[in-house]
C-alpha cells in the first residue's frame, strides 16, 4: 500500500511539473517576443529621445505621456510595462544607472520578477546603481545576459558618453532558462531582460 501511495505521489508530482514547464515555456516565448519587439523599452527610449534625459522611474514616463494623451490612450500604452511573469500584474522593474558621480542617468536596467512571480530587487533612492557595479547591487539570474566586458571597457562607455557616442544594437531576446521548481517556489532572485548600453554593442 505505502508502494503504491508513493507511486501515486510522485506520477502526481511529475504532472504537475510538467503543466507548469508548459506554461512557463509558454510564457518565456511571450517575453521573448515582447523583447524583440522593444515593448518594454520603446518608451523611455521616447521619453529620453524628447526630454534629453532618462527617466528617474517608469512612473515619471506615466506621467509626462499623461500630460499630452488622454487618460485612455497613456494606460494602454502603460501596459507595455507589465511584467507577464508578475503574480500581481505589475509593471517590471526599471533601474537607473548614473555616471560616477550620480549627478546624470546614463543607462538604465529593465528586470522581470521571473520564474518565482515576485521583484525581488528592491534598492533604497541612495543606493545608486553604476556601470561597473551593478551586478554586484543586483541579485539576478542572469547578470551575463549581456556582458559589456571588463573595467577598462567601462571607462570607455563613460567617456564615449561624454563625447555624445551612442550606438544601437540590440540583441532582442535572452538565453531561455530551464524550468526550476524550487526557483518557482523559493527564487530570491529577477531575470534580466535589458540593459540599455552605451557605445558600443553588447554581445
Amino acid at each position: 500500500m505505502k508502494k503504491v501511495c508513493i507511486f501515486v505521489i510522485t506520477c502526481l508530482l511529475l504532472s504537475c511539473s510538467s503543466d507548469k514547464q508548459r506554461l512557463y515555456g509558454e510564457i518565456m516565448n511571450q517575453l521573448q517576443l515582447n523583447i524583440g519587439s522593444n515593448r518594454y523599452n520603446a518608451l523611455i527610449d521616447i521619453f529620453e529621445e524628447f526630454d534629453g534625459r532618462f527617466p528617474d522611474s517608469l512612473m515619471e514616463v506615466y506621467l509626462a505621456y499623461k500630460q499630452d494623451y488622454p487618460e485612455d490612450i497613456v494606460s494602454i500604452e502603460m501596459r507595455h510595462f507589465m511584467d507577464i511573469f508578475n503574480k500581481k500584474g505589475r509593471w517590471v522593474g526599471y533601474f537607473p544607472i548614473y555616471n560616477s558621480d550620480d549627478t546624470k542617468i546614463i543607462s538604465y536596467i529593465l528586470l522581470s520578477a521571473g520564474i518565482d512571480g515576485k521583484l525581488d530587487n528592491i534598492l533604497e533612492p541612495s543606493d545608486k546603481l553604476h556601470l561597473d557595479n551593478w551586478k554586484e547591487k543586483l541579485n539576478l539570474y542572469n547578470p551575463d545576459e549581456f556582458d559589456y566586458g571588463d573595467a577598462a571597457y567601462y571607462k570607455y562607455l563613460n567617456d564615449s558618453y561624454a563625447d555624445g557616442i551612442k550606438l544601437d544594437c540590440r540583441k532582442g531576446y535572452i538565453n531561455v532558462r530551464p524550468y526550476s521548481m524550487w526557483e518557482e517556489k523559493f527564487g530570491t532572485k529577477d531575470l534580466l531582460i535589458h540593459l540599455h548600453h552605451l557605445g558600443g554593442c553588447i554581445k
